[in-house]
């Protein structure tokens, strides 16, 4: 996907430009085709598709044997949690520490999923037209090299990914049983573990074999199949107000589906789905997270997390036995005080603009996710 300026209303940066033809069109089958009125948008990922043939067959030839013999040295480390419940901040926060290995904006969200490892430098030329640029969702500014979501990437190369559903939202409900529960057969999470770890080992070659710190809401379901691959995986959970991630995440929706969205979905329905992966996701996760040892898991609350960084951090590394947390101590820091001013900015922006949750939705978020709620104000 060659990126034309970031300024023409003809360049749309879709994660999804980076896919290969055949696997464009197995999508565009097998989730009922696409509303017409997105069809100029379907011949433009068409097009793109067909300029990275040459570029996904050359990392194949170059890097598959090499990505199937990977062994990683330290279990990755899991950051989990819904969306919109601060996984993002806690994500960019300890991916100040060098130690750490991760995918990347510009890895995963120009275009360039298929072949990072290939070409890398078209990879980031392309990137360097896009970034740095503030987040629509909230006071992050992103860049190129920062911490991305490989749940992303992942729709370019398999069946396996939740964010097919924001491509075609009229199957994302089935896809987020398909590859989040798993309510099919065993072959397909025998098919996502396949897929996962081969994107692991991608983004653990592209790192020069560093821990990686992987950030995936979605994975809060999977643990199972996680501790399947990785037995002595690390796990960081999030928990944060769950009428404030409702509201959130209502807002991420109505950003991103529009903007990468091949199918028509009304609103009604995509609040409803929000509802359902929210109760449904906590639930696996609180069903399956006794699965952990102890000694690998930290739960955090998110608003006894924001202002106190540093200490749960320090948490963090201690009870996972983690070296450099004195070294990266500054950068933390750093950061910490650069996004407190940015979210102060932001916040006092969208106060101005921010509706309140009315009674009717505060009333069915009680019923549905009372036990959710429950819990957090446990902790």
């Amino acid at each position: 996907m060659e990126p034309k300026n970031q300024n023409s209303k003809t360049y749309k940066p879709l994660p999804i430009t980076g896919i290969s033809l055949i696997h464009w069109i197995k999508l565009i089958l097998r989730n009922g085709g696409i509303d017409l009125k997105y069809l100029p948008k379907a011949l433009y990922v068409s097009a793109q598709s067909i300029k990275n043939t040459p570029l996904i067959l050359k990392e194949r030839v170059e890097f598959d044997k090499e990505v199937e013999n990977v062994q990683l040295e330290n279990s990755p480390v899991f950051i989990i949690g819904h969306c919109r419940s601060g996984t993002s901040y806690l994500h960019h926060l300890i991916g100040q520490d060098p130690n750490w290995g991760y995918i990347t904006k510009a890895q995963v969200l120009v275009g360039g999923s298929e072949f990072f490892l290939g070409s890398p430098q078209k990879v980031e030329n392309w990137a360097s037209r896009v970034y740095p640029t503030p987040r629509k969702t909230d006071s992050l500014v992103l860049h190129a090299d920062d911490p991305a979501e490989e749940e992303i990437a992942l729709v370019n190369s398999s069946l396996s990914s939740f964010y097919e559903g924001f491509y075609f939202p009229k199957k994302i409900k089935f896809i987020f049983q398909k590859c989040v529960l798993f309510q099919g057969d065993e072959s397909e999470k025998t098919a996502w573990k396949n897929d996962y770890k081969r994107m692991l080992s991608r983004i653990h070659l592209s790192v020069g074999g560093k821990r990686l710190l992987i950030k995936n809401p979605l994975n809060g379901g999977r643990i199972k199949l996680l501790l399947d691959l990785f037995p002595d995986a690390k796990f960081i959970h999030i928990l944060r107000n769950p009428y404030d991630v409702y509201a959130s995440t209502v807002k991420l929706y109505q950003i991103i589906v529009p903007e990468w969205t091949f199918q028509t979905i009304n609103e009604a329905e995509m609040k409803e789905n929000i509802l359902f992966f929210y109760q449904e996701l906590m639930n696996r996760y609180f069903l399956d997270k006794n699965l952990i040892p102890p000694e690998n898991l930290v739960e955090i609350k998110y608003e006894n997390f924001i202002g106190n960084e540093i200490e749960t951090l320090s948490q963090i590394y201690q009870q996972f036995n983690l070296p450099g947390f004195a070294e990266a101590k500054p950068r933390f820091a750093h950061f910490i005080e650069e996004e407190t001013k940015r979210h102060k900015e932001y916040k006092e922006r969208d106060n101005r603009s921010k509706k309140k949750l009315d009674k009717e939705t505060m009333v069915k978020l009680e019923k549905a996710w009372k036990p959710i709620i429950d819990k957090w104000n446990q902790m």
